[in-house]
């Protein structure tokens, strides 16, 4: 069990003369309490002052940017940063040894840090509905709120969870090793139905609003290479559809269709309405991480490409590929004429979006945590040490003192103390439990229960 968390401090130089404090206080003996943050204002912080910037000014000066905000998680010794994601306007670091930091994205203030499962494990994306925060484990699901870091409710499993959860606000889905996917209702987790498929289930599932419907559908896919359509309200099968080799990671959709990476060097994109194959781009290695989409491209890492930046639109097989960048490692951001890309060599590029020729490199020293966010002109990298750096382009407003006072004190009315009932148990730290054999999958009965590709 660890102490007590060191407080996150952050830079404060780009707000006004008053300097901001931000506390994460959490109870060491059951790291399930809530979470209280808040703010300090009118006091002198001389070492936010003082740090130093972790990307220098100038070199963000000289392509348009500039810092927004910055801070050093108080991580133990030994506990590191593994991950790094972006989920609507609240970022998400996991730990080494199972622990979340919850950042507002806006701000930086640091909302709240807890544990989400034992050393050893993996916390994958989380989901949101509301102001509510999922996360799934292979044994668990822990819905905490979103503000406060509070414990709402957590489930134990009776299959092993292979994906991250997705929300429609409504309704979480959950892809399982066991070749099902469920959906469970989100105030009252218990599966609302599930489908079985070709195989294990590894990829996060996808919720998106087709154009021009009012139909909300869920994609996922199995292990072996097949991709499936379904109404996220009932599940009925819209379509199937087959790549030729098997998948290893998730999936990402807009208005043009469902992107599929896969182990056979191929992407593929499938449309929305009928699952038809629209193209597919044959790459130099095995595709074992989604593209990050922007309005009519695709950008796609293979080890052996680097970044490749496909246009999503054309349907001339000569014409599909507009460029590999080979020291490219992530899209960062865009706008209308550059991307922001994270190198391998630790550097943040700005490339040409038409041509692929690098215009300029900042250094990043250690930020080699990157975090998609096309569209938005934000750039967030962070360090397995617990830096975490914000860039916007110059001219974007600066963070004021109310920004950062809405953003900890904002307590939803959901967020209440947990009843011995509703307060969640400590994490799982014995693994996914393993149901007899003859016992059916965790909820009650399913309106139809036949799946879509039993073999």
């Amino acid at each position: 069990m660890h102490g007590v968390r060191r407080t996150a401090t952050g830079d404060a130089d780009k707000l006004d003369d008053d300097s901001i404090r931000t506390s994460v206080m959490q109870d060491a003996k059951t790291m399930l309490s809530r979470t209280v943050a808040f703010v300090l204002l009118g006091l002198s912080c001389a070492s936010a002052f003082a740090q130093t910037d972790y990307i220098s000014d100038d070199a963000l000066y000289e392509v348009g940017l500039a810092k927004s905000w910055q801070l050093q998680l108080g991580l133990d010794c030994g506990q590191c940063l593994v991950d790094a994601f972006l989920v609507d306007d609240q970022l998400y670091f996991p730990t080494n040894d199972g622990y979340v930091f919850a950042i507002d994205a806006i701000t930086g203030a640091t909302r709240w840090m807890r544990q989400i499962t034992a050393e050893g494990y993996r916390v994958s994306r989380p989901a949101q509905a509301g102001e509510r925060t999922i996360f799934a484990t292979p044994s668990t699901v822990t819905q905490v709120n979103k503000i406060t870091g509070e414990g709402i409710s957590q489930m134990a499993l009776r299959f092993p969870a292979g994906s991250g959860p997705v929300s429609d606000g409504e309704r979480f889905f959950l892809g399982g090793v066991n070749r099902r996917l469920y959906a469970f209702d989100v105030l009252d987790p218990v599966h609302t139905w599930r489908v079985t498929a070709n195989g294990a289930i590894t990829a996060t599932p996808l919720v998106y609003k087709r154009p021009g419907t009012n139909a909300m559908n869920v994609f996922f896919a199995s292990i072996d290479g097949t991709v499936y359509s379904a109404t996220a309200y009932n599940k009925t099968l819209c379509w199937v559809a087959r790549t030729y080799g098997p998948l290893d990671s998730d999936l990402a959709v807009n208005d043009l269709g469902v992107y599929v990476p896969c182990l056979d060097q191929s992407l593929y994109l499938f449309d929305l309405p009928f699952g038809e194959l629209k193209w597919r781009v044959r790459l130099s290695s095995p595709l074992r991480e989604p593209p990050v989409l922007t309005g009519g491209a695709a950008y796609q890492y293979s080890a052996d490409d680097g970044l490749v930046a496909i246009d999503t639109v054309s349907i001339a097989v000569d014409e599909r590929i507009k460029w590999r960048l080979p020291n490219g490692r992530m899209l960062l951001t865009t706008d209308e004429q550059r991307v922001f890309v994270l190198s391998t060599e630790g550097h943040i590029l700005t490339v040409d979006v038409h041509t692929g020729e690098v215009l300029h490199g900042i250094a990043t020293p250690g930020l080699t945590l990157g975090v998609p966010n096309p569209g938005r002109a934000t750039i967030f990298v962070a360090s397995p040490d617990g830096r975490v750096f914000c860039a916007r382009l110059r001219g974007t407003p600066l963070v004021r003192r109310e920004d950062l006072r809405e953003a900890l004190t904002t307590v939803p009315p959901e967020a209440k103390t947990p009843t011995a009932e509703t307060a969640p148990p400590p994490p799982n730290v014995a693994g996914a439990p393993q149901p007899p054999p003859t016992e059916p999958p965790i909820g009650g009965r399913s309106k139809v229960s036949r799946g879509y590709g039993r073999p």
